[in-house]
């Protein structure tokens, strides 16, 4: 953004940019560390407080569109959102269809995750089993100590 459209637009300040992105203060500022990270600039004044311009609000909220895939971390959100602000040739769709290759990519993940939760959930079917054998046992041998008991006051 030049300098002459940067005197026109409305800055916002941290509270108004998160009531904007529906986010708290403290996420914004997490945001933003992120993305200054990735080599975003924020506009900043005198006294080192940042502002935000209409196309850092955008810039945000493409940042909180592109986490919510999965397997998307923030890190790679933010490196996704400066393709897209420095026009690396990317479109919005060929930074999507990056996400979703990256997503394919991991099917094989997926799928080894996916065998462990049914291992696991059968392991857990297991484990019940067992602990009500366990219980009946316990429940016998509790009747048996009774009447060894009884059998002995009896004598």
């Amino acid at each position: 953004m030049n300098r002459n459209q940067e005197k026109t637009q409305k800055i916002f300040n941290s509270r108004e940019s998160a009531a904007l992105l529906n986010i708290k203060e403290s996420t914004l500022r997490k945001y933003v560390l992120l993305l200054e990270d990735a080599g975003y600039k924020f506009h900043k004044n005198e006294l080192g407080h940042r502002g935000y311009y209409e196309n850092d609000i955008v810039s945000l909220k493409k940042l909180l569109e592109i986490k919510e895939f999965p397997e998307m971390t923030l890190k790679r959100s933010a490196s996704a959102v400066m393709s897209w602000v420095q026009g690396d040739d990317l479109s919005e769709a060929e930074i999507y269809d990056n996400i979703f290759s990256y997503t394919r990519h991991n099917a094989s993940y997926n799928e080894l995750h996916k065998e462990i939760q049914d291992f696991k959930k059968r392991h857990e079917a297991y484990n019940h089993t067992l602990m009500e054998r366990m219980e009946k046992q316990e429940k016998v041998l509790n009747e048996i100590h009774e009447k060894i008991g009884k059998l002995i006051k009896e004598q």
